[in-house]
């Protein structure tokens, strides 16, 4: 998509595709090319070569052959929300070809205990595929609860209850969560990756989302000088629709 100098490689949220850039990335078409990862086919072709999740040596393999296909030497970094998480994986480990980063309510900048304990425990992943699989109206319900109380805004809880409607969404939802369960690379090596990193590094937050927690990314970046935090009013899916490419 486009047409510019510039490369940027674009990595999507849980339920979107790469055609879901398209409105936000068309002012950009003269000044870029953006190769916009499809993360639902990513993850049904290594479902099908028998890898569960995404680990870091596998995600490496992958693109260093995607790169070479295409003769990409240097490239900037989109991610929004859990792509996030495989933004901030390229960028631990292709750092001297990443020109630029720009996250939009990220997932990945902090450690996530129930994440954590959903994909990367026996007794979190039985739960988590119970919960979602078998006795989704609970789900439901807890969704319904964190919107009344405001955990939620209307607009996310909205979305959410729409991801869950069917068995073949509800599988999405298992399969892409532990599709990342091994994709991020530590917290502290990736602090020092970005404190010696001489590009631009730009996270973009709402301050109306209800997802992440801007808190702990804002304390994640203050001894980080390089990042640039730029906060705009809104939650976190109407964020992804008004967010701009600018430094």
């Amino acid at each position: 998509m486009g047409k510019g100098e510039k490369i940027m490689l674009c990595f999507h949220g849980f339920g979107q595709t790469p055609t879901d850039f398209l409105p936000v990335l068309s002012p950009y078409l003269q000044e870029y090319t953006f190769y916009c990862i499809d993360l639902t086919a990513l993850n049904r072709y290594l479902l099908e070569i028998g890898e569960r999740s995404l680990p870091l040596p596998v995600w490496e393999m992958q693109l260093n052959l995607f790169l070479s296909q295409e003769s990409i030497n240097h490239f900037e970094i989109l991610g929004y929300s859990l792509g996030a998480r495989l933004a901030l994986a390229t960028f631990h480990l292709f750092t001297s070809q990443v020109k630029g980063v720009w996250l939009v309510a990220p997932e990945g900048l902090y450690f996530n205990s129930t994440f954590f304990f959903a994909t990367r425990t026996l007794l979190g992943r039985f739960l988590f595929r119970w919960l979602v699989m078998e006795r989704y109206e609970i789900l439901q319900n807890v969704i319904k609860l964190c919107q009344k109380f405001r955990f939620l805004s209307t607009s996310t809880a909205r979305f959410f209850l729409k991801q869950i409607t069917t068995p073949v969404k509800r599988k999405l939802i298992y399969d892409t969560w532990l599709f990342y369960a091994y994709c991020m690379p530590n917290i502290s090596e990736l602090r020092q990756k970005i404190r010696t990193f001489t590009q631009s590094f730009t996270i973009i937050l709402g301050t109306e989302d209800r997802l992440i927690s801007t808190k702990k990314i804002k304390n994640f970046a203050k001894t980080l000088p390089i990042l640039s935090i730029k906060e705009l009013p809104y939650s976190h899916q109407e964020i992804f629709l008004r967010f701009q490419l600018k430094k």
